[in-house]
């Protein structure tokens, strides 16, 4: 069995412990023990968390910038990796030290990324160039959203042989609907930049017969008006999962991004049998199936107010669009099938 080295931000023996108590959904983050099924012997890298870690995380706010940090460090993420056949970077910001002098002489890297379209349309020509150099030296990387492939081949150079577009996998043994009947209030959660709570709180005020239920951190929602009818809680996991079971219609705001900010809560209240709406992206487009989730335009607050609308009055729909979702995601979006492709890519690649 080859050994993969994995760069996974998490501390894999507290993760287990919460495991064990039902409150996370997979043994390990994102559920990549799957690819112990593929043949490779997993190895939580030491530089990923603990103290190394800690003492990066610390040195990375005293210096403003994480990569520049974790630059600095090519020489103990070499001792760290001597006895890998191979690593895995989930995601692109723990691949840093692949982009150093040393990187080519690391073993052969293949990187997850999640963010990365957005960032080349953002960054300066010097972080470009830095992730040219991560680019040239990992084996090759992997995408969630076809949009993403021609720019990361004009901004970095890459050949189409080395990028991989994966679906973002879920687990659909954890996310499941429950027996019970559904509550009357429309659902949206989320914490990431990509949210467009300004559209989904203007439609919000535009429906004021609609009971909101806003899972986010608020400081999230900034100075942005909240209804009367728009109730606002902190996200945690239990609630989370309990909230995509139970409310009436799910409602995904996103702004068009190049990457597909929104998938997971997307595919984990299909995969709970919940209707949904979301908003219909280039990133996200992959995932949205009209049979499971209602597409809306960008930006568009009276579109997203009028799909509420059309949804709460027609349960029947909603129910039947549940049931094509919760199969969906069995059939396409399990955590299974995600590291099922990663692993093809490890051996494609390698």
């Amino acid at each position: 069995m080859r050994r993969l080295s994995v760069l996974e931000r998490n501390n894999w023996e507290e993760w287990r412990s919460r495991h064990a108590t039902g409150d996370t959904n997979s043994s390990l983050p994102y559920g990549i023990d799957a690819l112990s099924h593929q043949g490779w012997e997993l190895q939580h890298s030491p530089w990923s968390h603990g103290l190394v870690a800690r003492g990066l995380r610390k040195a990375t706010s005293l210096a403003g910038s994480r990569s520049s940090v974790q630059l600095l460090h090519p020489v103990s993420t070499a001792l760290a990796y001597r006895d890998a056949d191979a690593a895995l970077a989930i995601f692109e910001d723990m691949a840093w030290p692949w982009a150093s002098p040393l990187g080519r002489r690391l073993p052969p890297l293949v990187v997850m990324t999640c963010w990365l379209g957005q960032r080349l349309l953002l960054d300066d020509r010097s972080a470009t160039e830095r992730w040219r150099r991560l680019a040239g030296n990992a084996a090759g990387l992997t995408v969630f959203s076809e949009n993403q492939v021609p720019l990361i081949r004009q901004r970095l150079g890459l050949s189409t042989s080395r990028i991989a577009v994966l679906r973002y996998g879920i687990d659909t043994d954890f996310f499941v609907p429950a027996s019970a009947p559904r509550q009357d209030y429309v659902a949206a959660v989320g914490g990431d930049v990509g949210r467009d709570w300004e559209t989904f709180l203007t439609a919000a005020a535009d429906t004021p017969e609609v009971r909101y239920l806003l899972l986010t951190w608020p400081d999230r929602l900034g100075s942005l008006p909240v209804p009367p009818n728009v109730e606002v809680r902190t996200a945690v996991g239990a609630d989370y999962r309990r909230v995509l079971r139970e409310a009436a219609l799910v409602v995904v705001p996103t702004y068009p991004l190049a990457y597909p900010t929104g998938q997971s809560v997307l595919l984990e209240a299909m995969s709970s049998g919940a209707a949904v709406v979301a908003t219909d992206t280039p990133a996200l487009r992959g995932y949205l199936d009209p049979a499971a989730a209602l597409p809306v335009p960008p930006v568009d607050a009276a579109e997203l107010a009028a799909a509420v609308r059309e949804l709460l009055h027609d349960p029947a729909r909603r129910e039947e669009m549940g049931a094509a979702g919760r199969r969906l995601a069995v059939e396409r979006y399990g955590t299974e099938q995600m590291w099922a492709d990663v692993a093809a890519h490890l051996r494609a690649v390698l």
